[in-house]
Formats: structure tokens, sequence, C-alpha cells
């Protein structure tokens, strides 16, 4: 299904629009033929009324044959009221027309309209080809009897059409000023409606973790001016009044939990290391114990021949290895167990890489484990933590010993073996670890890096290295996958971006 963006305000605008516009188009259909009907009735009562009064006021002149006020009757007639075409009265006894017209009445429109005895009105429409008043609507009203005479209104139609298109010229008039009134309220009720759910918009947008870290989301809360130009007088309280409140809440809540959040991380991390300083401590003790016993054996045999100075120097410079080995295995531990820096420094993933092989080194020899690191000391340089790439790869490398061992166990006639590899790709510099151990079950795959998933024995692990090694890399911007195959092995791919992407 296709979506399309229309922004709440539009919604409210264009729908208010359209409620005023559809309401206004409604009444002037509707109100358009009634008022076209009540101007006809009108009119059609006001000619009546005009013809019966001229024929009440012309029976005493009429049978006093007194035509002139019959004329004046007439006359007065069409001068007060610019509505009526003409008026005219027939006095049947003496075959006599009173008019107004300047030329003469038209013959024509003398037998255009009469009444019988039975009758006390007639009306009649009339075509005016002469004038451009359009239509007359002419009415025959007897003089006490239609013998004696008869008298005729004219009335233009034109005059109802003129009236009705003054009236709904005013209702268009009264729509359109209704209909700006409304655009305006529309689109100030939908700003005052909007803006604060668009600011909240926007702030949600703009929350990520970076935001809380920094805590530099403002508090979304009402303006204290009206459209940000007048002055409030008063705060009113409603639903986005509230809607604001509960968000600021949330911000609220969410930075107190990602605050937490962080430091839980940290503890997190520091667990999983000492975690992993616990089962590295019994080898360090291996490491040291051997140069020391060396040393001791070297002293005692320096002690036995104190003359024998050639022999003595080869013992002085084994002494001397002894204890630069002793060094370095307690300065990689002592580097890997302090807290890590929180600014990332230019760092060679070689030598993370041999300072995280000799931690293990006590391991690798155990289990008579052949290491092929393939890593060269030209790589390109990376942005890192030298600490927490030590614990990604110490992890990586001890879950692969751990998973040579468990396959020995099981079958023999392999190579034990862990290879190191790189490759540059995109700016990115990937480390590939394989190793040639038991493997992991297809369906595991998906949970491995998830906390708490091990699939050791109960008491060899504690699901959380895979995990810990995953939040380390993407903190450093970078992506960690693995590719496994059951009694095969298992194929880790580490990408971190390169100084100069």
């Amino acid at each position: 299904m296709k979506r399309i963006y229309i922004p709440l305000f539009g919604k409210f605008t264009s729908s208010i629009i359209a409620i005023v516009t559809i309401f206004g188009a409604i009444n002037l259909i509707f109100i358009r033929g009634n008022v076209i009907q009540s101007l006809t009735v009108e009119s059609d009562k006001r000619a009546r009324y005009i013809a019966k009064n001229l024929a009440s006021h012309a029976v005493v002149p009429l049978l006093y044959a007194d035509y002139i006020t019959l004329q004046e009757l007439v006359s007065e007639v069409t001068l007060n009221d610019s509505g009526v075409a003409y008026a005219f009265i027939i006095a049947n006894k003496e075959n006599l027309v009173l008019h107004n017209f300047p030329n003469g009445i038209p013959t024509k429109l003398i037998s255009s309209n009469s009444v019988d005895k039975d009758q006390a009105e007639n009306v009649v429409m009339l075509k005016d080809s002469e004038s451009d008043q359009g239509d007359i609507r002419d009415i025959a009203v007897p003089i006490l009897d239609s013998e004696v005479g008869i008298v005729r209104v004219g009335i233009y139609e034109k005059h109802i059409q003129y009236e009705s298109k003054r009236i709904l010229n005013l209702l268009l008039v009264m729509v359109i000023v209704f209909l700006i009134i409304g655009i305006v309220s529309a689109f100030l009720f939908s700003l005052v409606i909007t803006k604060p759910i668009k600011i909240i918009s926007n702030f949600s947008e703009r929350l990520d973790f970076e935001a809380l870290k920094h805590e530099i989301l403002p508090d979304v809360m009402p303006g204290k001016k009206l459209w940000g130009v007048f002055p409030k007088f008063f705060q009113t309280e409603d639903e986005l009044y509230f809607l604001a409140q509960r968000f600021n809440e949330m911000v609220t809540r969410l930075t107190k939990a990602y605050k937490e959040l962080e430091t839980t991380y940290e503890k997190f991390i520091e667990t999983e290391k000492l975690a992993s300083i616990g089962m590295l401590a019994a080898g360090v003790a291996h490491e040291i114990n051997n140069p020391i016993a060396g040393v001791q054996n070297c002293i005692r045999r320096i002690q036995k021949h104190p003359n024998n100075y050639a022999q003595n120097e080869i013992y002085i410079d084994m002494m001397s290895e002894a204890t630069d080995k002793i060094e370095n295995v307690v300065q990689a531990l002592l580097h890997y167990s302090r807290k890590p820096d929180a600014n990332n420094e230019e760092i060679q993933i070689s030598e993370v890489i041999e300072k995280s092989l000799l931690l293990i080194e006590h391991k690798i020899e155990k289990y008579y484990i052949d290491i092929l690191n393939r890593i060269g000391s030209d790589l390109p340089a990376i942005y890192g933590s030298k600490n927490k790439l030590e614990q990604v790869f110490v992890n990586i490398f001890m879950n692969g010993i751990d998973a040579i061992v468990s396959k020995s166990e099981k079958s023999e006639g392999f190579r034990k073996l862990i290879t190191i590899d790189s490759l540059i790709s995109n700016n990115n510099l990937i480390i590939i670890i394989e190793d040639s151990g038991s493997g992991i079950e297809k369906n595991h795959v998906k949970s491995i890096f998830e906390p708490f998933f091990t699939t050791k024995e109960t008491g060899k692990g504690t699901g959380l290295g895979l995990s810990v090694c995953m939040n380390i890399i993407n903190s450093h911007n970078g992506t960690i996958r693995l590719e496994s195959t059951i009694d095969v092995g298992t194929k880790f791919f580490i990408s971190l971006p390169l100084i100069n992407s």
C-alpha cells in the first residue's frame, strides 16, 4: 500500500476548509430554490393585491363614469411600484380602455387574459419581446362583475429574478466571508494544536543515545507567548499541555535509565573481564613459574661454579631472557585487567593481537594448538581502545581453544589450528579468525551474540563473552559476524573502520 505523508497541520486546515465549503455550497443550493419559490409566491400575492386594490377603488369612478379618476388610479399604480409593467382598466359597457401606455395599448394584450363570471381572478404568463425585462405575470381581476369591467396588472418576472439574485449574492458573500474566517480560524487552530505536537515529533527524531548522554534535549512545554508573538496572561492546561508534560517526564526517565544502563554496561564488561582474568590466572602463574624455575636453576649453577665465567655468562643471558618473559606476561595481564580509557587512540591491530596471544599462550602450549598469524605490522591504523579490543580477541581465541579441546575429546587426527587473517574492503579492516573446533549448530548461530546464551557445559561459560564482544565492536562503529559448520570449525569476521574512512 502506497503511503502519502500529509502533515497534521494540513489535515486540520484542509478538513475545516472542506467542511465550510461543503456547508456553504449546500446552503446555496438549498436556499436558492427556496428563495426563488418564496419570491415567486410573494410576487404573485403582491400582483393580486395590486389588482384587487385597483379594482375596488375603480368601482365608484366607473359607475359614475369618472374617467379622470380612473386614469389617475392607473397611473398611480405604475408610478409607485417599479416592478409593475402596466396597469389598465377595461370598461365593457363603454367599450373603453384606460391605460398608461404612451403609444397606445397593444391590441393583443387586451385579449391575452380575461375572467369568466365564476372566476375571482386569472393569472397568465406573457412574453414581452419589446422589453428587456423578460416575462410578465398578467393578472386579470373583475370589477364587481366581469361584464362591468376588468382590471389588468402586469408584474415583471425579471424583478423576481433580480431580487433572487440580490439575495443569493448576499448569501454568497456571507459564505465567502465565513469561508475566509474558517480558513483563518483553521490556520490558527491548526497552528495551536499542531505546533506542540510538531515540537514533540522533532524532539522524538533527535531522541537518540547521544542526546540522552549529553542531555541536550530541552523541555517540550507550551511557550509563554501565543503563536510566539503575543504574551500570555495565563497558562491553560489541556490534553496537549499534559502530553508535553508526560513527554518531558519520559525524556527525564529515559536519560536516567540510559545513565544507569551505561553504568551497568561498564560493570557488565568488567564482570566478563574479571571472569576471563580468573580463567587466565592459572595459566599466567604457569607462564611465570617456568621462567622462575629456570632462573633458580641458573643461580644454583652459578653459585656452584662461580669462576666459570664463560658458562656463567650463558646462564646470565638465560636469566635475562626469563625475566623479560615474566615482565611481558605480567605487563600484558596488568594492561588487560586495568579499566579502559574513555577516549580512543590510533592503534595498530597487529600489536593488539600479539598481546592477546601472549595472554593465552599457556593454553595454546597446554593443548598443543598451532597459531597461524598472518597479520602484518604494515596494516593501516584504526581508532579504538587497545584494552577493549584485546578483550574481544582474547574472548574469541579462548572460545576457539575451548571448541578445539571439546572436539579433541571426541575425535582425533585433526590439526588443532587457529588462523588469523586480514583484508581491507570499502575502507574497513576485516580481521578473520578461524578455528578447527567443534563448530556451532545452525539453530544456535542467530542467538550466539545474545547475553547469557552459551553452548558450553554448565559452569564452563557465563554466556556474556560474545555479547560483550559485539557491544565493544559496535562502539567502534564496526561489525562482527560468524560462520560455523559442525565438526569443521568456526570463522569470525570482525570489521573495523580505517582512520581515513
